[in-house]
């Protein structure tokens, strides 16, 4: 996307999942279009699929570790505010 690295993030389902996934595919645009923060994958646009309604978001493309293999495996814990950032 104008010479920048890009990430398309398609919804998975099935066609029953249509209505929610479209609900939450729609409501990610709403926020991303108008979000700009250094630490938040920029939004660059959307695609939508007229005979199936998908919507695609393109999305800057991030390199280093997988946000899952950040975050402690068990159960839910919090953590400081410090060590998260010195994740970045």
């Amino acid at each position: 996307f104008h010479g920048a690295r890009i990430a398309v993030k398609m919804s998975r389902g099935s066609s029953t999942d249509l209505d929610h996934n479209m609900l939450a595919a729609v409501e990610e645009l709403r926020i991303l279009r108008r979000l700009r923060h250094p630490n938040i994958v920029l939004f660059f646009g959307a695609c939508i699929e007229p005979s199936t309604f998908e919507v695609v978001l393109v999305l800057e493309l991030l390199t280093g570790k997988p946000l899952h293999k950040m975050i402690p495996a068990g159960p839910a814990t919090s953590v400081a505010d410090d060590e998260v950032r010195s994740w970045f």
